[in-house]
């Protein structure tokens, strides 16, 4: 057998329906196989199988379930579902949850399930081939924007300078020219450390694992710890839960989330509070703040690219830090919604979804 035969991980509890992939798939693949949910998950983050075939019925838990484990765990490692007899609905509830593709176990043959393995290991090619444009699109813009931000600071720096050095022999239009070149020099410097980070979101394969959002926020809090004391800000944090994602996204997400509620608070200091609560299977955090609020006619595209917050005249809000939360939260399986009207603050509510206790315990252990 060539060396280069691709490895496939087999989740299935039905002897019968084992023994049949085993002689559909002997000479062409190198087959593998576990009869539960909780080990299949298991056996990916162990041995990374080139692609995965999950049964749509399983003894511990729900086949659906396992699927998100999975392609939140690997987005690299294709699943494809063996729907049993009457399970059709469960496999394009699948198909949308992101498996690549599912074949009936009821009319199995050599073909059909062979070109399902197939079309999922060139769909799990292509994307790796995307994610690797992504990193390069991410170096080239990290280039590109550390020798702006030099010329920025640089313009920053030199407008300063000659305002301080010719104080004397400028008239008020002359002095207020630098003052403007000066200040849009620096929020342009600022910008692009913003445009960075939201190209750099999910450029890199996501370490996923167990994160206590009590250490996320304590993070946070220690990295606005200035912007707080400057606003005499007041934080409420609630116990908050322990959620299945990737650490530096969530802090990213967080600081996105408290820094606007900070820095967009309306005549008195920013008051704000964390808060969470379980439904329906998912974590949705809430963060309300007493601030200036959003027009119910924006809330609809607030969390698209380069859509400002709108703060009035002073404001230098550039939107992608609610555009890259929204990523963030997208890459997490999750949803983020806004509330608010002008001036009587907002509310962002985000959901992760949280793999059931079965899934958990397991994770727990390794």
């Amino acid at each position: 057998m060539s060396e280069k035969s691709p490895r496939v991980l087999l989740i299935d509890d039905d002897l019968v329906d084992c023994e049949v992939a085993r002689r559909l798939l002997r000479g062409g693949y190198l087959l593998s196989e576990t009869p539960t949910g909780i080990q299949g998950v298991e056996a990916v983050s162990s041995t990374r199988p080139d692609c995965v075939l999950l049964s749509t019925r399983l003894p511990d838990t729900d086949a659906l379930e396992v699927l998100d484990q999975i392609v939140r765990q690997s987005r690299v490692v294709p699943v494809v579902l063996m729907a049993e007899a009457g399970d059709e609905e469960i496999a394009e509830r699948g198909m949308a949850g992101g498996a690549s593709g599912f074949v009936s176990k009821v009319s199995l043959t050599v073909h059909n399930l062979r070109a399902a393995i197939e079309l999922a290991l060139r769909a799990a090619s292509l994307q790796r081939d995307l994610e690797n444009a992504r990193r390069e699109l991410g170096l080239i813009t990290g280039n590109l924007t550390k020798e702006l931000r030099s010329s920025l600071q640089h313009i920053a720096e030199s407008s300063h300078e000659l305002r301080t050095r010719l104080a004397s022999h400028l008239d008020d239009r002359s002095a207020a020219d630098l003052a403007f070149i000066q200040e849009r020099a620096l929020e342009m410097s600022a910008g692009m450390d913003d445009l960075v980070e939201y190209t750099l979101v999910g450029t890199a394969v996501s370490s996923a694992g167990w994160v206590d959002l009590n250490e996320v926020i304590r993070q946070v809090l220690d990295k606005l710890d200035e912007a707080v004391r400057q606003t005499s800000a007041c934080i409420e944090v609630e116990p908050l839960p322990m959620v299945w994602g990737d650490t530096p996204s969530l802090i990213r997400l967080l600081m996105n989330l408290l820094s606007n509620s900070i820095k967009f608070h309306g005549h008195g200091s920013p008051v704000v509070r964390v808060s969470s609560h379980l439904k329906d299977g998912e974590w949705e955090i809430s963060i309300q703040d007493n601030g200036i609020g959003i027009d119910p006619g924006r809330q609809s595209t607030i969390f698209r690219p380069l859509d400002p917050i709108d703060a009035g005249p002073s404001s230098d809000g550039r939107g992608l830090g609610l555009a890259t939360s929204a990523r963030i939260v997208e890459q997490h399986g999750g949803r983020i919604r806004v509330f608010s009207n002008p001036g009587a603050g907002s509310i962002f509510r985000f959901t992760l979804r949280t793999p059931p206790e079965g899934l958990r315990a397991a994770s727990d252990r390794r």
